[in-house]
């Protein structure tokens, strides 16, 4: 019992390390000596606990992904019903710099290499998707499946721009207004 405690502590500094190393020399650019170092470890324990860099790759990955998905069910399940779209909209319309959005963007600037990265992101972006057309569909019960679904996307493609010119110099107003923009989306699949 005890082992298991330290292998999910020694696992989970690694990974937090290699987090770390891709967002300060992108998923290329870490290694895994360098993981060793800022995880206070040394390289063998990476290949004991881990493997090797695709194996340590995909674990942060799958962790990644884990923790999106149980942050986004927990907010749906915290939020009452009627205070969920605003709640969704300022959480993915935020300007954010925290570490998770700093390791999504260096992800995507890695997916197009990495087909395992492209396959992760696209399994968090259909989370996403799924929980952004259940409410649309709770806020609009006459809209189809299709719609509650093509409206969802939209949502999180203008999030996912508006993110992505928010990190080359577009500052909040940009974001806001894009935001406003898929609120007004929203309503108008809503008073339809």
């Amino acid at each position: 019992m005890g082992r298991k405690s330290l292998a999910e502590k020694r696992i989970n500094q690694i990974l937090d390390a290699f987090e770390q190393g891709i967002i300060e020399h992108g998923v290329e650019g870490v290694s895994l000596q360098q993981t060793a170092v800022l995880a206070g470890v040394n390289l063998g324990m990476i290949h004991h606990y881990i493997g090797r860099r695709d194996d340590l790759l995909q674990a942060m990955v799958t962790r990644l992904g884990e923790s999106a998905e149980a942050e986004m069910a927990e907010l749906v399940a915290e939020v009452p019903a009627e205070a969920r779209l605003p709640v969704l909209l300022d959480a993915f319309f935020e300007d954010d710099e925290s570490h998770t959005s700093q390791l999504i963007d260096q992800l995507f600037a890695a997916s197009e290499r990495q087909p395992a990265i492209k396959a992760l992101l696209r399994e968090i972006h259909a989370v996403y998707v799924g929980i952004w057309a259940e409410e649309i569909s709770r806020l609009s019960p006459a809209a189809s499946e299709a719609e509650c679904q093509a409206t969802a996307f939209t949502v999180l493609s203008l999030a996912y721009g508006s993110g992505i010119l928010g990190s080359v110099g577009f500052g909040a107003g940009w974001q806001t207004a894009v935001k406003q923009t898929a609120e007004r989306l929203i309503s108008e699949l809503v008073s339809d």
